[in-house]
């Protein structure tokens, strides 16, 4: 299975880092914190900004994801607070408007402008992201959010999940709207959109089981096969959990009158219902290459199911019978 990326690796640590300093300081930097790090999938997000970031800074539940070194796959995350000309940043032309963001592109650089609606234009963070590089420079409007602490994500924006989708995808794994647990160090997955039934679910495991995440986890093909990892993108659970396991079963989520499993055998209705329910980014020819490939081979070697369930909580054998199989 799996065995490497679809994309060159990025460079390594050391080398990166290098990079990123010599560019940074050009853009004027006079102070940088020291790195914090946080792992998801694999990755390691060095988190720096030319504000102190203390324990405080940001929601305790990040603290599931922290690590006290990086790994071997770092992206470098600068935080700046001011936003500077975007004619100097030099963005490269728009290529698309979506939600509050003006996404441009300019020689592989992504550029992500957040714009606030309103009669005025009000620019209030602007994201620069190098890919091949590991490398998001990110100017925010002000350091409020800093001073205030408890900040809900490490990039500052209303979701993480717009840049993690693109970083994720460069290394055959993706976002699904899903909840997801381990039994035993066995992953299983819960796939479905809002009001599916995805916290309840998790609700009725054995309390030995644990909670990676409630809302958004991610799927990723490593060469020994795939597996699940939490992320902290919750919903209406508080748990969140940075582990990960091989993914024994994924199971969509329908609400009936009576408890049963069925196993999904026509691969292109499951592929249909696998892709919409993956959390899109900007999408490019690439992103679509990459996702093809990973949601080919999860429909090809992971046994996907309908559950159907009463929420009694009387499908608790059925789905932990999943986990326990080998």
């Amino acid at each position: 299975m799996g065995g490497g990326v679809l994309y060159d690796r990025p460079r390594a640590h050391s080398e990166r880092s290098r990079y990123a300093i010599d560019r940074w300081r050009h853009m004027g930097a006079v102070f940088m914190s020291e790195a914090r790090y946080f792992e998801v999938a694999g990755v390691t997000l060095a988190v720096r900004a030319d504000r102190p970031i203390d324990a405080n800074t940001f929601h305790q539940k990040f603290e599931n994801f922290e690590v006290d070194s990086p790994g071997g796959d770092v992206v470098e995350v600068h935080h700046h607070f001011g936003i500077p000309s975007l004619e100097r940043l030099n963005l490269g032309p728009l290529v698309t408007s979506r939600g509050p963001w003006e996404i441009h592109n300019r020689e592989g650089v992504w550029a992500y402008v957040g714009v606030l609606p309103g009669p005025e234009r009000h620019v209030y963070q602007v994201i620069l992201m190098d890919e091949a590089r590991g490398q998001i420079l990110i100017h925010n409007e002000d350091d409020a959010a800093f001073e205030r602490g408890g900040i809900d994500s490490l990039f500052l924006c209303p979701t993480d999940q717009t840049l993690l989708a693109r970083l994720l995808a460069r290394r055959q794994a993706l976002i699904l709207h899903s909840s997801a647990a381990l039994i035993d160090g066995r992953g299983l997955m819960f796939v479905g959109h809002s009001g599916a039934g995805k916290s309840t679910t998790l609700g009725m495991l054995d309390p030995r089981a644990e909670v990676l995440c409630d809302d958004r986890n991610v799927v990723r093909l490593w060469d020994d096969g795939f597996r699940v990892h939490g992320t902290w993108s919750n919903g209406d659970v508080i748990e969140v959990s940075g582990a990960a396991g091989p993914l024994r079963a994924v199971m969509f989520i329908h609400q009936a009158s009576e408890n049963r499993l069925e196993r999904i055998e026509n691969g292109q209705r499951l592929l249909a219902a696998i892709l919409d329910c993956i959390v899109r980014p900007l999408e490019t020819a690439e992103w679509w290459q990459s996702t093809l490939h990973v949601v080919g081979a999860l429909v090809r070697d992971v046994p996907c199911y309908n559950l159907y369930l009463d929420k009694t909580g009387a499908a608790r054998q059925l789905i932990e019978g999943l986990g326990e199989t080998e």
